[in-house]
This record gives C-alpha cells, sequence and structure tokens, in this order.
C-alpha cells in the first residue's frame, strides 16, 4: 500500500495551469493518490541481493478541485467545464481508477538479518474507468462516469528504498 500527492505537470515541465484551465485548478492538500499492490513477484538474478520485481495491482487518482462549483463534461471533441452557482457544494472531484504492473530492478544488502533494499523501475497502467463526483452542503450527491479524454494508458518512473518491511 502506498499514499501519495497528484498534481499536474504542462509539456513544459511546469506546474502551473494555463490561464485557460484553471478551472482544473486542485487543492493539492486533498488530492491523493492511493496505490494497493495485490500481487508481488521477485525474480533472482544475483545471489539474493539483485532481482526483478513485478506484479499487479491497483491505483486511484483523486484530483479534488480548488474551485468546489465547476462540472467536468466530457463534450463532443474535448473536455468541456461548467460552473453550478446555483447550489452550495463543498466537493468537487475527478477520480481514474488504474491496474498497474510494475517492473523494477532491485538490490539488496543484508543489515542485521533484513533487507535494505533500493529499487527502480517502470510502472504501467490501463485506466479502468475515470468519474467526477460532487456534493453539495445539503448532502445533495452526483457522480458521471466517462473516459474524460485521459490516456488509456500511462507510465510512471518510479523508486524505492526501505528496510525490511518499511520503504519509501
Amino acid at each position: 500500500i502506498s499514499i501519495g500527492w497528484n498534481n499536474y505537470m504542462t509539456k513544459d515541465q511546469s506546474l502551473t495551469l494555463p490561464d485557460d484551465m484553471r478551472y482544473m485548478d486542485l487543492n493539492t492538500n486533498k488530492s491523493i493518490e492511493v496505490n494497493l499492490n495485490v500481487g508481488e513477484l521477485g525474480i533472482n538474478l544475483v545471489k539474493d541481493h539483485i532481482g526483478l520485481v513485478t506484479g499487479i495491482g491497483f491505483r486511484w487518482n483523486n484530483y479534488k478541485f480548488s474551485n468546489t462549483s465547476v462540472r467536468l463534461n466530457k463534450g463532443t471533441n474535448a473536455l468541456e467545464y461548467a460552473y453550478d452557482s446555483t447550489v452550495n457544494t463543498n466537493k468537487s472531484k475527478l477520480t481514474v481508477t488504474y491496474l498497474t504492473i510494475p517492473l523494477m530492478l532491485e538490490f539488496q544488502v543484508p543489515v542485521n538479518n533484513n533487507p535494505l533494499y533500493l529499487a527502480a523501475g517502470v510502472e504501467g497502467a490501463l485506466k479502468l474507468e475515470a468519474h467526477t463526483k460532487w456534493k453539495t452542503d445539503s448532502g445533495s450527491k452526483g457522480k458521471t462516469h466517462s473516459d474524460y479524454y485521459i490516456n488509456p494508458f500511462s507510465y510512471v518512473l518510479a523508486a524505492r528504498v526501505g528496510y525490511n518491511e518499511f520503504g519509501l
């Protein structure tokens, strides 16, 4: 299990969205990523010191919008949005669920009979679903499923370091 924070990065590696996309500004403190690795396989390459690690898991990326009145819609050719100012909304978010498969090269050194490890590699992902969700102050809720023009495949570069059962 791992937990992280979500944010956006533009093509020029900026963390600030262009003006025409500011409607998607995030409340980064509440934009949480959750990973659950349900199966892992270690393949020993060199005497319990070097190996390949793979497996299968799930990733949920939650993007909570700063402006809780924003509603995303899948338009005919592009992502569209609207502001619903007729109700007091306290939550508006986009959630994307992925099936993940990591492939990492891992190095281990025994320390006090426990492994100290460093792993680096890539994690591929297949988008399973995406939805938006909103909630009003009065308790009304709404949820809309769509692909929202999100790429069906993604990958991330990953690195892990840890000792025994604890890792970062």
